[in-house]
């Protein structure tokens, strides 16, 4: 459901965290915001924490020496994906640097520069495995 709707005398909304709990304090009676409501599948807060908890599971199941086989699972699984876009290549990228950011305001030119000229044999890299 898609629309307008106000937050007025006698309702309530229940805010699950402190950041909407903020949000929600800022919401005067009588204010119109705009929202979405799917009240036929609401999300389960419950179970989008256990899934982040599972992958924390097998990241720590990780032995030390062991990163290897893991990739190598992920990796299979991975390569069932028909299509490869940018914006997966790009967080792969970053992982493999241990970079969190590269915005402007995040990043000097000078790491920048570092980082793009790795990224570069990276990518250099993969292009040629992938045309030959």
């Amino acid at each position: 459901m898609r629309g307008e709707w106000t937050v007025g005398e006698g309702m309530t909304l229940s805010p699950d965290d402190a950041t909407r709990k903020r949000m929600v304090r800022l919401l005067m009676p009588g204010l119109q915001v705009a929202g979405q409501l799917d009240l036929d599948h609401p999300r389960s807060l419950p179970q989008h924490r256990r899934y982040f908890a599972r992958l924390g599971e097998v990241a720590d199941s990780v032995p030390e020496h062991g990163a290897r086989e893991v990739w190598a699972a992920v990796f299979d699984d991975l390569s069932q994906i028909e299509g490869i876009d940018p914006e997966l290549l790009h967080e792969a990228v970053k992982r493999i640097y241990g970079i969190t950011s590269i915005a402007f305001i995040k990043m000097g030119q000078s790491d920048a520069c570092k980082f793009y000229n790795a990224a570069d044999e990276l990518l250099d890299r993969w292009l040629s495995r992938l045309q030959s």
